[in-house]
């Protein structure tokens, strides 16, 4: 949780989308199987990520219970999640003193999620090349990530930049259902067209979320931080251009055609990286602004423009 008012409550929530690489040829290839295809990834795929962030809290907290990533929506054939951070704070082992798990509990949770999202988008990938192999009908996914800090309540902060609005409940459910907009939203889809099978993008928040203290242990993870440049997006940040942030998903075509245009995969300098994004958070001139998650956390604890 990151603040709490009269009237509204910050949350600190992480974005994952995940989408079909190639859908539109995979439609005109089985005209009459891909609508059957695609209900079963949407509910295998939620189940899929679920359990492996069920799996990695057992074996690295040792805690049986974990708030997984939420379905918010389908969008075209994308599919996406969100979580709130705070949820982590709980999982922590009991041993450890109030204040040391509130140090560690971002970091925790953003890697295990993180993790997760990885583990599953290579398992499901990898099962449909089995089956790609075996000329089975089958189509991969590329995926993208992103943080915002949302206000949930009914004054809106502007200083945040980002709402979740409820919405009218859904017929037969008692259940409204909710979205979120803003600018930090609208950026995460933004970038998600720089995903492929062989990059899953983050945003800038992410990456900084990601690094911060955590760059050794992601080497430990096997996660590898690349950096491609800024690109362009639409918005108030089209001039000075988006840093683009990804985790190498290791897929070999890419990689061959990456050498063959000299194109870089080498793995950033992570320290450099990690100053890099920071440093661009100032030039977006309070566009965007440094992650705020906990009053208490040692180190994202500075609301913005304070």
């Amino acid at each position: 949780m990151a603040e709490q008012g009269c009237d509204k409550t910050v949350e600190s929530l992480l974005f994952f989308s995940i989408d079909i690489v190639d859908s539109a040829c995979y439609k005109f290839s089985f005209v009459n199987d891909w609508g059957t295809h695609f209900q079963t990834f949407y509910k295998e795929f939620p189940h899929r990520f679920n359990k492996t962030c069920k799996e990695l809290v057992v074996s690295r907290l040792g805690k049986r219970e974990i708030q997984c990533p939420t379905i918010w929506k389908i969008v075209g054939d994308e599919l996406l999640f969100y979580v709130k951070i705070k949820e982590a704070w709980d999982l922590l082992p009991l041993h450890l003193q109030k204040d040391e798990r509130e140090r560690i509990q971002p970091y925790v949770l953003v890697l295990l999620y993180t993790v997760a999202f990885i583990k599953s988008i290579k398992d499901y990938n990898h099962e449909a090349q089995e089956f790609l192999k075996h000329n089975k009908p089958a189509f991969k996914v590329k995926g993208c990530a992103w943080f915002a800090d949302v206000i949930i309540g009914k004054n809106y902060d502007p200083r945040y930049g980002n709402l979740q609005v409820g919405l009218s409940c859904v017929k037969g459910s008692h259940v409204p259902q909710i979205d979120f907009i803003g600018r930090q939203i609208d950026i995460g889809f933004r970038i998600s067209k720089y995903s492929t099978l062989n990059r899953l993008v983050l945003s800038v928040e992410y990456g900084i979320l990601l690094l911060r203290d955590n760059y050794l242990t992601l080497e430990d993870e096997g996660i590898n931080l690349h950096y491609d440049g800024r690109k362009s997006i639409k918005g108030p940040l089209e001039q000075l251009g988006y840093p683009l942030v990804f985790v190498d998903m290791d897929d070999k075509f890419e990689h061959s055609e990456a050498e063959l245009m000299s194109t870089s995969h080498q793995r950033s300098n992570q320290v450099t990286l990690m100053r890099l994004l920071e440093e661009y958070l100032y030039k977006t001139n309070f566009v965007l602004y440094y992650p705020f998650v906990h009053e208490k956390d040692r180190l994202f604890y500075k609301k913005p423009f304070t």
